[in-house]
């Protein structure tokens, strides 16, 4: 348990009461910068413009793993490719740029998944660096959510006992652990 003179290392930008949100898949954040795509893509989407875009055969399940055609993907090289050149439309779309052609992705849950690590904060399932927390929700499953600079996204569900020792003590109605949990995390 963490004790209330330790402090946090990375920023939060709000506190948050403890909400429900229905389960559903959520839309990009639709005020990010424009992707920055590969070299190798860019020249590629130059060279064949009008590439069909595809449908059904890559997914993103809610512990950051990318499938194809429901199968793991699991070579370094691939993954961090997919990570590097992931990005959403105009409508909220998830895709990856492969070369000329846009995968869109089959979100299990939401476009992004978040890992937390208790002395380095929260980075998504492709490593990019979380920004200041917005808010958390626990949703009716249980799943927690996290609103950070890249967008809406569920916690990997392997990390909530690392996130579960930042929650103070279990007479307090949950509401408030949660509550104190951000409070912990604001820089004073």
């Amino acid at each position: 348990m963490r004790s209330a003179d330790e402090s946090a290392t990375w920023p939060v930008a709000a506190t948050v009461v403890l909400h429900r949100p229905a389960r559903r898949a959520a839309v990009g954040n639709l005020e990010e910068e424009p992707p920055q795509f590969d070299a190798e893509v860019l020249r590629a989407m130059a060279r064949w413009p009008d590439v069909p875009e595809c449908y059904g055969w890559l997914g993103l399940d809610a512990r950051g793993q990318w499938r194809i055609k429901g199968e793991s993907i699991t070579h370094p090289g691939a993954v961090d490719f997919l990570g590097r050149n992931y990005a959403s439309d105009d409508r909220g779309n998830w895709y990856v740029q492969n070369g000329p052609q846009k995968a869109y992705v089959d979100l299990a849950y939401t476009p992004w998944v978040y890992r937390f690590e208790p002395h380095a904060g929260f980075k998504t399932h492709n490593g990019r660096e979380a920004g200041p927390i917005n808010a958390l929700w626990l949703d009716d499953e249980g799943a927690v959510l996290v609103d950070a600079q890249p967008g809406i996204g569920v916690l990997d569900d392997r990390d909530m006992a690392s996130l579960a020792e930042y929650i103070d003590d279990s007479s307090v109605p949950l509401q408030f652990r949660w509550s104190r949990l951000i409070l912990d995390f604001c820089p004073l």
